[in-house]
């Protein structure tokens, strides 16, 4: 009888935990919904909006610049991206200063139509460039020195993407609850040991809005609502501008990317910096 009630409690303790790790695991991804709108609502055509980013490692020592450009015209939306990753030494290696230029076009809906992406600074050619093709692909190209390759991600997959380096940009029209599929972009594939450059879009995460916090930024208390993923933690005014992003980097360790006041002179001399 003893042996029986044992073998029923461990049979029940069982399911209770593969029910929890399915629940914690495979159950976000049941739920995933539409993500936020790619550009930022409030843009009107032939209009632009500029956004500068901090970037800090876990000593709160500075290690990079990211800038964005939101446009819209009549025909034609677009984001462009650039960011810069002063040099760093790394345990096996000491890396050059580098900037990553990335532009997404948009023709129709919040699907990216033509994605591109140059990196900058290491002597040699690195790009990666990707074209909608119907009815759900995105056959992309890269090429780094002289060597390339081709890969292909679904199409949707481009409705919701960022870098690891700034793993989002804007974000509006958030509510407590919402959870969507973002595909994060590896810039840095092919430079550092154990990045090949098929790894360059290689991963999807889920994220999710946890609800709203006080958050303090530039002398004032924001209400902002609180995103995570697996791999990152952030937190977004009202109108979608991203405060603060937490994001855990192989090699590079624990990152923290800040909303700072837009710089057009740092960006270009980053540019010139790197010869771009």
């Amino acid at each position: 009888m003893i042996n029986r009630w044992l073998g029923l409690g461990s049979c029940i303790l069982m399911l209770s935990v593969n029910g929890a790790l399915i629940m914690r695991d495979l159950a976000p991804g049941w739920r995933v919904g539409n993500p936020p709108p790619a550009l930022m609502p409030q843009l009107e055509e032939d209009g632009d909006r500029y956004v500068q980013f901090g970037i800090f490692d876990a000593s709160n020592r500075r290690i990079g610049s990211s800038w964005v450009q939101y446009s819209r015209t009549i025909t034609l939306a677009m984001i462009r991206n650039w960011t810069l990753l002063e040099s760093l030494a790394l345990p096996s290696v000491t890396t050059p200063p580098v900037l990553v230029e990335m532009q997404a076009r948009y023709l129709t809906g919040e699907r990216v139509d033509e994605l591109e992406i140059h990196v900058r600074g290491l002597g040699v050619t690195v790009s990666f460039q990707g074209e909608f093709v119907p009815p759900n692909d995105f056959p992309c190209r890269w090429v780094f020195g002289d060597q390339e390759g081709a890969l292909i991600i679904p199409a949707d997959a481009t409705r919701s993407f960022g870098s690891i380096l700034q793993p989002f940009g804007s974000l509006p029209e958030l509510h407590a609850g919402q959870t969507w599929k973002h595909e994060l972009i590896n810039p840095l594939a092919g430079m550092l040991p154990g990045w090949a450059m098929g790894d360059l879009a290689a991963r999807f995460t889920i994220v999710s809005v946890k609800g709203v916090e006080r958050y303090e930024h530039d002398g004032r208390s924001v209400l902002a609502h609180v995103i995570e993923s697996d791999m990152s933690r952030a937190w977004v005014s009202p109108l979608g501008d991203v405060l603060r992003q937490e994001v855990s980097v192989p090699l590079l360790g624990q990152l923290t990317i800040l909303l700072e006041t837009y710089d057009e002179d740092a960006r270009r001399e980053a540019m010139r910096v790197v010869g771009g």
